[in-house]
């Protein structure tokens, strides 16, 4: 991606659908996050687009720092990211998720008119054996949209799909 540097949105979909072929090969678990940055449309009229765009620049900096080294972030269009996790199962997805969104939330975001933070909303999706990419990332955008219908500034989970075991079950 020109702006931020991190995968573009046709890389980081090729990159999940590599890491689910080789999640699926190995049988090992993968999760995926959709990360959306709160009211950013309101930064960009509040504060114009070469603000907006710093701001996207910050927030990928610092997402960045809070993923383990063998995680991929790309730009999933305008505010929006996707996170791939391999080797993830949801729970410990959770976990990674909310130190992002944590490390978002705590950090200063300096600018040509102030001082200021952003919070992410996130969602998470996990697949314990490689399955279907889209059908990840329809879980994790389901997730995304109840993180920002309860509020804002949360990570959540999506739902397991029907017949799968839950997390610490069996």
């Amino acid at each position: 991606d020109s702006l931020t540097g991190i995968w573009n949105r046709q890389a980081i979909l090729d990159l999940l659908e590599r890491e689910t072929a080789a999640a699926r090969a190995v049988r090992k678990p993968l999760a995926a996050a959709l990360v959306d940055i709160d009211n950013f449309k309101r930064i960009n009229d509040t504060f114009g687009h070469v603000v907006g765009d710093q701001v996207l620049r910050e927030a990928v900096v610092t997402m960045q720092s809070a993923l383990r080294h063998f995680d991929h972030i790309g730009r999933y269009g305008g505010e929006e990211f996707v996170i791939v996790m391999p080797g993830v199962r949801k729970g410990e997805g959770l976990k990674i998720a909310e130190r992002v969104r944590r490390r978002v939330a705590d950090r200063a975001f300096d600018s040509l008119l102030g001082r200021g933070g952003v919070t992410l909303s996130i969602g998470v999706a996990s697949d314990p054996g490689g399955g279907d990419p889209g059908l990840l990332l329809r879980a994790a955008d389901e997730a995304l949209y109840g993180a920002k219908a309860r509020g804002r500034n949360r990570v959540d989970a999506a739902a397991p799909p029907p017949g799968e075991r839950r997390e610490g079950q069996g």
